[in-house]
């Protein structure tokens, strides 16, 4: 990118700078992006097979010693027990997995060495010519992706050349972003800024601005969250209360109703007639 001729108004010569320093930087992220996409096509190499050493060929020989114990326990349980149905005894009923596991640990010996012996003479061969030429593929595609790469990164190191020829130090390094230029281009547009330094200042006091009604707005949503919390609470209280002064109702309309019915029984009882015994004494009453 290059910068053109500067106009002869100091405002539109501004405006121009500020132009071309924003159309700069936002190619610039651009190529960033670029380069970004460009990388994630990189693909990994894959890692060469290597021969089995005596770690590998242990643990073969302790797999295959655990498998034909296992296998073997079974088969000669079951030999047994058809020994012991059709001649009534049998010393394989009884036969238990580590006597079968020491009985199959020479066989288990000769085995791993031949698991280990084919995949290192026969197996590794063709795994390894597989990953090389896969790694060949892979190693001619990233080339061709280091290729654009490498362009992107030529077109980026120009562009820096551009910006510090074009700009040096008369745009604080702190703003060289698209958010302050964009402002100070239209302030300047609007004859609300002369030069960099009053447009900047806007810019942080537009800033202070926000960031003000941003804390009013946090601080008025959280006054809203404490009225419906409180709001709730309130409800809940209420509801609370209400349920309190019914059951005492409940409980006076209860205890009324149980001080009639004992009334009524009292009554009932007066009004019933009853025979009086008076026990005479002497001549007298």
């Amino acid at each position: 990118m290059e910068n053109v001729k500067q106009p002869d108004d100091p405002r539109a010569a501004l405006v121009q700078r500020l132009t071309f320093m924003h159309d700069l930087l936002r190619w610039i992220n651009e190529r960033w992006q670029a380069k970004a996409v460009i990388a994630q096509r990189y693909q990994a190499l894959m890692l060469l097979p290597k021969k089995w050493g005596f770690g590998r060929y242990a643990l073969w020989v302790g797999i295959l010693t655990a498998g034909m114990a296992f296998i073997g326990t079974i088969v000669f349980r079951a030999i047994g027990r058809a020994e012991l149905e059709e001649q009534g005894r049998s010393s394989l009923v009884n036969m238990q997995p580590l006597t079968v596991a020491i009985l199959a640990f020479p066989v288990a010996l000769f085995l791993a060495l031949g698991v280990v012996l084919l995949w290192n003479k026969v197996l590794l061969p063709k795994q390894g010519t597989r990953v090389q030429r896969i790694n060949g593929q892979r190693k001619a595609h990233n080339e061709t992706v280091w290729s654009e790469e490498h362009q992107v990164d030529a077109q980026l190191k120009q562009a820096g050349q551009n910006l510090a020829q074009h700009i040096g130090n008369s745009f604080p390094q702190a703003y060289l972003h698209e958010d302050a230029i964009v402002f100070c281009i239209h302030v300047v547009r609007n004859h609300r800024a002369n030069d960099v330094t009053s447009a900047l200042n806007l810019y942080e006091t537009e800033l202070h601005r926000q960031r003000v009604e941003n804390t009013q707005a946090a601080q008025l949503a959280e006054a809203q969250r404490a009225r419906k919390l409180q709001a709730v609470g309130n409800v809940m209280n209420a509801a609370a209360t209400g349920a309190a002064i019914g059951a005492v109702r409940s409980e006076g309309r209860a205890n009324r109703a149980a001080s009639a019915a004992n009334a009524a029984r009292v009554t009932e009882q007066l009004k019933k007639p009853r025979t009086v015994h008076v026990k005479k004494r002497g001549g007298l009453w």
